[in-house]
């Protein structure tokens, strides 16, 4: 863990410490050592703060949570965790190809849209943001994942 930095130049140093100093008063600076936190770690804590959850909402969370994201995202350290790392999974999740922790050894196999935004953008993004929230992490790489879309079955009746 970095407690200093050297520099060549003072004036290189000034600039440093003004340009964290910047970030600081504009509310932009994070902890660079809390992004090795791993995403487990970061999931269960922002589980154990979300006090305002049915019980079948929190049981469906720890589900997905055990079940889908910690076995490819778990042991992970936050700053390694990418946009376009998540957009590979997304695809696995499409086709069936993806590590998961499912009961009585089944296989993976493809999930429909509405279990993978649920499992991506509810729940994943929801840790990812509560990081972003903490000062953890810069950006929450979530943001701009696409997830499959949803086609609503429509039925018209005429009277």
């Amino acid at each position: 863990m970095q407690k200093s930095k050297s520099f060549a130049k003072y004036a290189d140093a000034e600039a440093f410490r003004a340009a964290m100093e910047d970030d600081v008063r504009r509310g932009r600076y994070h902890d660079p050592h809390q992004e090795s936190r791993l995403f487990a770690d970061v999931a269960v804590e922002w589980l154990h703060g979300k006090l305002d959850l049915k019980a079948s909402t929190r049981s469906r969370y720890e589900r997905e949570l055990r079940v889908y994201v910690n076995p490819k995202w778990g042991a992970v350290p936050l700053r390694a965790i990418t946009r376009n790392g998540i957009q590979q999974w997304v695809e696995g999740l499409t086709t069936g190809d993806y590590p998961a922790e499912l009961p009585d050894g089944r296989s993976p196999r493809p999930l429909r849209p509405r279990s993978i935004r649920n499992i991506v953008k509810v729940v994943m993004g929801g840790v990812l943001e509560y990081a972003h929230d903490q000062r953890w992490i810069v950006e929450n790489p979530i943001e701009k994942v696409t997830t499959p879309r949803s086609w609503i079955r429509t039925t018209t009746r005429c009277i």
